[in-house]
């Protein structure tokens, strides 16, 4: 099972790492893809929501209402916790898993209705944390499990991009996790991210280096508060698309990541994401 990279995230401070995220433009996106999926001459009821690496629940909540059963799977422990909190008012249609997307199949053979097709959701680079052929193994094993006409929507990392654009660099940032309202003084207030990361040529990936620091209120004393890595393996989009149209998927669409999340603001996440992602639409074929 894939580690728990997460581990020094609180949905706090993923919350204001992430605050230049367009989630209502992902959304608008989602829907455009279900309502072009929906107009074929096989019309699309998509009853069924399963969302891989749900995070703090920020696409959860624009997506939850249109969906009768909602399955968010999510690694992190700390994240469902929060993700079951949140939306504790939809729990007769709302579900949580603690899972990685490839150690999920039994849950989502459990989750579908075999009448009513799926919407699923991988976003925010959740399918280069695997390799692209465990991927599409994946994706080959999830389909079989899905209704036909379901959708898999996610984005991906292009390898000729990142090629074109190395990414050996680094970056501080600074983050303030209560920017309103009062904060107990031991709590921790603001927190600095260090970043760094270099490609691997040779595997084809992406090391990302991060640690943090951080500082409480009312104190000047900084504190180490611990590092994590992250190893992205971005995908070769032309040898994907055709083991797509060979594993029982259409490729329904591929955009721009940047034409999707226009930025408020600069971040090394974000800014990384912008140039060198692609959104991918399929609709499983099986059945």
């Amino acid at each position: 099972m894939t580690p728990n990279i997460f581990s020094l995230l609180t949905p706090d401070l993923y919350n204001s790492i992430y605050s230049c995220k367009s989630y209502s433009n992902e959304y608008d996106y989602i829907r455009r893809q279900v309502s072009f999926a929906s107009s074929g001459s096989v019309q699309s009821d998509f009853t069924h929501c399963l969302e891989f690496g749900a995070g703090t629940g920020n696409l959860t909540s624009l997506l939850i209402g249109h969906h009768a059963k909602y399955l968010a799977v999510e690694p992190s422990p700390g994240f469902c916790d929060f993700l079951a909190s949140r939306f504790s008012s939809s729990s007769d249609h709302f579900s949580v898993l603690q899972s990685t997307l490839e150690d999920s199949f039994s849950a989502v053979k459990d989750f579908v209705n075999p009448e009513k097709p799926v919407l699923c959701i991988a976003n925010f680079n959740v399918v280069n944390y695997i390799r692209q052929d465990l991927f599409m193994s994946s994706l080959f094993e999830i389909g079989k499990l899905l209704p036909p006409q379901s959708l898999f929507i996610f984005d991906s990392w292009s390898l000729e991009n990142v090629k074109k654009k190395p990414l050996n660099m680094s970056s501080t940032e600074n983050f303030c996790l209560y920017p309103s309202g009062e904060v107990q003084d031991d709590k921790m207030t603001s927190i600095r991210r260090l970043s760094d990361s270099e490609f691997n040529a040779h595997a084809n990936s992406l090391r990302i280096n991060f640690a943090f620091e951080g500082r409480s209120a009312g104190s000047s004393d900084i504190v180490n508060l611990g590092s994590e890595m992250h190893t992205i393996f971005p995908y070769d989009l032309s040898k994907l698309c055709s083991a797509i149209r060979k594993s029982g998927w259409n490729l329904q669409d591929i955009t721009r990541y940047s034409l999707i999340n226009a930025l408020n603001n600069r971040s090394f996440g974000m800014d990384f994401c912008s140039e060198r992602n692609w959104y991918i639409s399929l609709k499983n074929l099986w059945g």
